[in-house]
């Protein structure tokens, strides 16, 4: 089902423009410390990426803003928003600042991250970023590792893995001589590339019921212990699915049919015990860590809010971002710096 012709579009054009930047034209790099990273400097269509290989405004540690990282996957990048105008950090970082609370978003979320990309993602930026306020949006990947009975390894890595391990085998990696380099690809091309064994990305993977609620918890006993120490502000934010919307449209409907009924019970089932775990029993435990339930804020809305099971259009990004930030007011999150 093509989720780039979903009616959430304001037109078919726009998600033809988005599939066109996402799946043809933004190039991807192997990062030494996140993984994964879009090359710098790019400028799309409808995707913008700063000089730090990031879908963020540009950085600045001169100014007298307060710094919150945001971190997450593809649904915090803005995957489905028309421009960077209607991403997340875009839209929370005005919305606050007609609020008189100004304040600089960084987005260090990228598409397929889960905790374990989140985690390296904080651990080496926060001390050269200097944040007061983390805001994790997060829930959907993980699961994601759950159904696929992936745990601490995903696609992305067999990739980079098999390529080097070709590179290796090939001799085109340690060869100093281009020559060289060239005839041993030439003769040895033709090996295979090897598949590693999930032993070497964990010591201990867990069932697939398990997976989600064990990658979370790593995250949160990681991000914790660095927020208690360092006084920084922790907000995690349980981001919207499909399947808990209250009114679903046609298209909506439709989607969810396509998805099968055994990702949408597993999803339903994983969705219960993150909540219960998480979003319920870990309230009110450290002062400096704050909980968002996000699954409910398009309760109201009939119409397509969604493209596929957890990702929007500038519509529903708009909807979620000013309900965020309600909430982020509630919560007194951002005490603006003295001049």
């Amino acid at each position: 089902m093509d989720r780039w012709s979903s009616d959430a579009f304001a037109d078919q054009e726009i998600g033809k423009k988005v599939w066109r930047d996402i799946k043809g034209n933004l190039r991807y790099s192997y990062h030494p410390l996140y993984d994964w990273r879009p090359l710098p400097n790019q400028r799309l269509e409808t995707i913008e990426i700063n000089e730090y290989g990031l879908r963020s405004r540009e950085i600045s540690l001169q100014d007298n803003k307060i710094r919150c990282l945001l971190i997450g996957g593809s649904f915090p990048w803005g995957y489905g928003a028309s421009s960077n105008k209607f991403i997340p950090s875009y839209l929370i970082e005005d919305i606050l600042k007609e609020n008189n609370i100004n304040v600089s978003i960084i987005n260090l979320a990228d598409q397929l991250y889960d905790s374990v990309q989140n985690v390296k993602s904080i651990i080496f930026s926060v001390n050269d970023l200097n944040p007061e306020v983390l805001l994790c949006v997060i829930g959907h990947n993980d699961i994601g590792r759950g159904f696929r009975g992936t745990y601490q390894s995903n696609v992305k890595y067999f990739e980079f893995m098999q390529f080097f391990d070709w590179g290796i085998r090939t001799g085109l990696i340690n060869e100093s001589s281009y020559l060289k380099k060239v005839l041993k690809v030439f003769v040895r091309g033709y090996k295979k590339f090897k598949q590693p064994e999930k032993e070497y990305f964990s010591f201990n993977c867990p069932g697939r019921e398990d997976i989600p609620s064990k990658l979370l918890q790593n995250l949160m006993d990681n991000v914790n212990a660095i927020c208690i120490y360092k006084k920084i502000k922790v907000v995690y934010v349980l981001q919207p699915f499909l399947y808990l919307k209250r009114n679903h449209s046609d298209y909506e409907k439709r989607f969810i049919a396509f998805r099968g009924s055994e990702r949408h019970k597993y999803f339903m089932s994983q969705l219960g015990i993150l909540k219960d775990k998480f979003w319920n029993d870990e309230q009110g435990k450290y002062s400096n860590v704050y909980y968002i339930d996000s699954t409910n804020f398009f309760d109201e809305y009939n119409e397509s809010i969604f493209i596929d099971c957890a990702h929007l259009t500038d519509k529903g990004f708009r909807i979620w971002s000013k309900k965020v930030c309600e909430r982020l007011i509630d919560f007194k999150i951002f005490k603006q710096p003295s001049l």
